[in-house]
């Protein structure tokens, strides 16, 4: 199956796009819009989505990669 995370700072998009295969899950696409490079963006997106994939709870993974300290 394919799917994607996407994670809007500012008004622009990041976005995920994976693989699920058994317990492998192959990241094959980043898009990082210019707009948001050198921020961490990318970095967030996929530790959020990673994180939500291996501890599934009520929200999304942009919702948690939002999040700051």
């Amino acid at each position: 199956a394919k799917s994607r995370y996407e994670l809007t700072v500012d008004g622009v998009t990041a976005v995920a796009e994976y693989r699920r295969s058994g317990d492998r899950i192959n990241f094959h696409h980043t898009l990082v819009p210019s707009e948001l490079e050198g921020r961490g963006i990318g970095a967030r997106l996929v530790t959020a989505a990673l994180d939500e994939m291996a501890f599934p709870r009520i929200g999304s993974a942009a919702e948690a990669a939002s999040t700051t300290s």
